[in-house]
Formats: structure tokens, sequence, C-alpha cells
């Protein structure tokens, strides 16, 4: 039911404007349209509604469940199926093994199915002090080479350096230690692949984390392809706020690059808004897609095609 009210809305969005579909700056066909997990289970119907590309998980500790060994047939089986349907893959880093942890009680969050959401009290994280971050960068190159179309194991064109690293239980370090893990991500996926396109791990909203934005749009800018940042709200107006900051913040320092909505999604509830609360999530599906691309957002990806096992504000966007 919530998949359906979800795919139905990008299917009338597209059907009711071409060129919201189309990249309106090189006059390509490429779909604007994203979503957050599905291409597994859903490749034709994300493809008949116009979805162009799905951002997935890149499970280190599952690819790589001891340093050098290597299990890449779930991967290898995600990226098939995305590129048979002709739906683009944006992977991002998660799960940190445990070995390439500096503290090794620091487990990845979500060890068992519907486990709580880490906080300071259980301590479970998902990236946090690295033995050698030389391992991450090789990680990085790994993938970025095995997925670059010349190797017969598929097509990754965009690779994300972590996820919401503002946030504590994906990134259990200051904010300052980004920065290590940027450059060494980004280097080490143009290693693997000149070619593929690297994003900075998704700004939780460019609203309440400026002065980190300033710095990475100031210092960093050489070490990302694509700007990216999240969007939750009650408010779907909010997403034209964050996206006016950003432009703005950009225009300032001199970054000329595309941006994209790697999470967005309207924040609604059985409790908070009655029996309609699916059909206020359905309009905001059109009105953020809408008013993103309005503002000159390049993609938006709508944050979670299938529910997975997190707090129910987020789920509740499915």
């Amino acid at each position: 039911m919530k998949k359906g009210i979800v795919l139905t809305c990008l299917a009338l969005l597209l059907s009711s404007s071409g060129i919201i579909a189309q990249s309106n700056r090189e006059g390509t066909n490429e779909s604007r349209f994203g979503t957050n997990g599905g291409v597994e289970q859903f490749p034709r119907e994300l493809q008949k509604a116009g979805v162009g590309i799905s951002r997935e998980w890149i499970l280190w500790e599952q690819i790589e469940p001891a340093k050098g060994r290597f299990n890449w047939s779930a991967m290898d089986e995600k990226v098939r199926i995305a590129n048979s349907a002709g739906i683009e893959i944006l992977g991002y880093f998660t799960n940190m093994p445990a070995w390439a942890k500096r503290d090794k009680s620091d487990f990845r969050f979500f060890e068992k199915k519907n486990e709580p959401a880490p906080n300071q009290k259980n301590k479970a994280f998902d990236f946090s002090a690295p033995k050698d971050i030389n391992d991450f960068r090789e990680f990085a190159k790994a993938v970025a080479q095995r997925y670059d179309g010349r190797h017969g194991h598929g097509l990754m064109r965009y690779i994300e350096i972590l996820n919401e690293v503002t946030f504590p239980p994906f990134f259990d370090l200051k904010n300052t230690d980004y920065e290590p893990w940027l450059i060494n991500g980004f280097e080490g996926v143009k290693e693997g692949n000149p070619q593929a396109k690297v994003l900075i791990g998704g700004f939780v909203d460019p609203l309440d984390v400026r002065k980190f934005v300033d710095r990475m749009l100031k210092n960093y800018h050489q070490y990302f392809d694509i700007v990216n940042f999240h969007s939750y709200s009650r408010n779907d107006e909010k997403i034209i706020e964050s996206t006016r900051y950003i432009k703005g913040r950009m225009k300032l320092f001199g970054v000329k690059k595309p941006i994209w909505i790697t999470e967005t999604g309207t924040l609604a509830s059985p409790e908070a808004d009655g029996g309609d609360w699916r059909g206020r999530v359905a309009r905001g599906v059109v009105k953020r897609y809408v008013m993103a691309f309005g503002e000159g957002i390049e993609k938006v990806f709508w944050w979670p095609l299938l529910a997975p096992p997190a707090p129910d504000e987020y789920s509740d966007t499915a």
C-alpha cells in the first residue's frame, strides 16, 4: 500500500511534465527521480514509474568481513538487477567492519533486526575511529574499480562518502574528523575509476549544520563532484529554504557543482495527522520533487521506498 502510493505519485509526476523527467542541463533523457532502496525487490515497478537511480548501501562489513578477504556476491547481484532494469546505482558506504575499527567493541548499528537506533548509551555506531584510514581508501578503490563497467561486474557511476556524518549514530567522531574519510574516500574512488562521480556524505540539513557546510564548501570542495544534502520536516516548503541556503553558500565560496537531495520525506503519522496521514505523505512526494526541481536541484531521492527497522518518525515516510 505504502509502496504503491509513492510509485503512483512518481508516475503521475512524470506523465504530467516531461520537462521534469529530463535533465535540463545536458538535454539527455536521464531521469531526475531517485529513491532509497527497493531496486532488488521492485526493479520493474521503479522502471515503470520513471525512477532512474536508486541509492543503495555498500555494506563494507558484508563485502570485506576480514581484511583482504572479499565476498562480492550480494553487491554484484544488486548492481546486476539495477543495470538490467536501466536504473543507476548511487552507492554509499555503511557498516564499518569491526576489524577496521580501533575499538572493536564499537560494533555496527542495527546489529540485529529490529534493534533500536543507536544512542550514547549502547554505543552502537556505524563509523568510528579507524585502525588505519588506508583500509577505507583501499576498499573505496576496490568498489569503484569493480563497478567501473569494464570488469564484467556492472556499472556504479556514483559513490557517496559515508552518510550524515553530523549525526552521531552514523559517525561516532567529531565533525572535524570527517575530512580524512572524505579525502581518502574520494582519492580511492578516483584511483579505482576516474570517471566515477563522488558525492559528499549527505548533510542532515544544511540549516542545522551551517559551520560544517561552510567548512566543506570553502576548504574541501575539490574532494567531491556533487553537493548533497537531506531534508526532512512536517513542512514540505522547508525544502526550498534549505536549497536556497546551500546555493547561497556555494555562491559565496565560488563552488559550481550539481546539487542532489539524496534523502527527503514528509514526516507524518497516524497520531499527528489522523486517517489522512498516508495521503499527506503522498502529497509530499509530489510537492517535494516539484519544489526541488524548481530550485534547480538535479536529482531528488525519496526516503525510503521500503520501511527499514528504524524510528517510526522516518519509517512512516515509506
